[in-house]
């Protein structure tokens, strides 16, 4: 699995308001829906976040999938916005299926690695 969460979308919000958030996640949904595999799943956890089920897709693909995500979104024009004045901030957590797991480890298992990758991300 690998959650997405576009981590200034609150900020968006905020500056440039609701009906362009709504606007922004629409095209931030029909981009990451046609970068799916006919077996993958991509749903919604929360306003913010998204959730991808890549089955049988190991974790250097995964990381493929994460760049390219980053590269395709990095070019989404947003709404309202003029030269460069936001750009949206993209957090990833990936987990890998491991036998005894259940639902709740494996999410909780990219939750945590989404937060390593954003400590190290406020270090660098």
């Amino acid at each position: 699995v690998m959650i997405f969460r576009l981590s200034n979308l609150l900020d968006y919000i905020r500056k440039y308001g609701n009906e362009n958030a709504d606007k922004l996640l629409l095209k931030v949904s029909q981009t990451l829906n046609d970068m799916m595999r006919w077996a993958d799943v991509l749903g919604r956890l929360d306003k913010n976040e998204f959730l991808f089920i890549l089955p049988e897709t190991s974790e250097a693909a995964t990381e493929e999938l994460r760049e390219k995500i980053r590269e395709h979104l990095g070019k989404i024009e947003l709404p309202d916005v003029k030269d460069n004045e936001f750009r949206l901030r993209m957090e990833f957590g990936m987990a890998q299926w491991r036998k005894g797991d259940d639902v709740g480890l494996l999410m909780q298992r990219a939750r945590d690695h989404m937060e390593v990758e954003h400590k190290q991300a406020l270090a660098g």
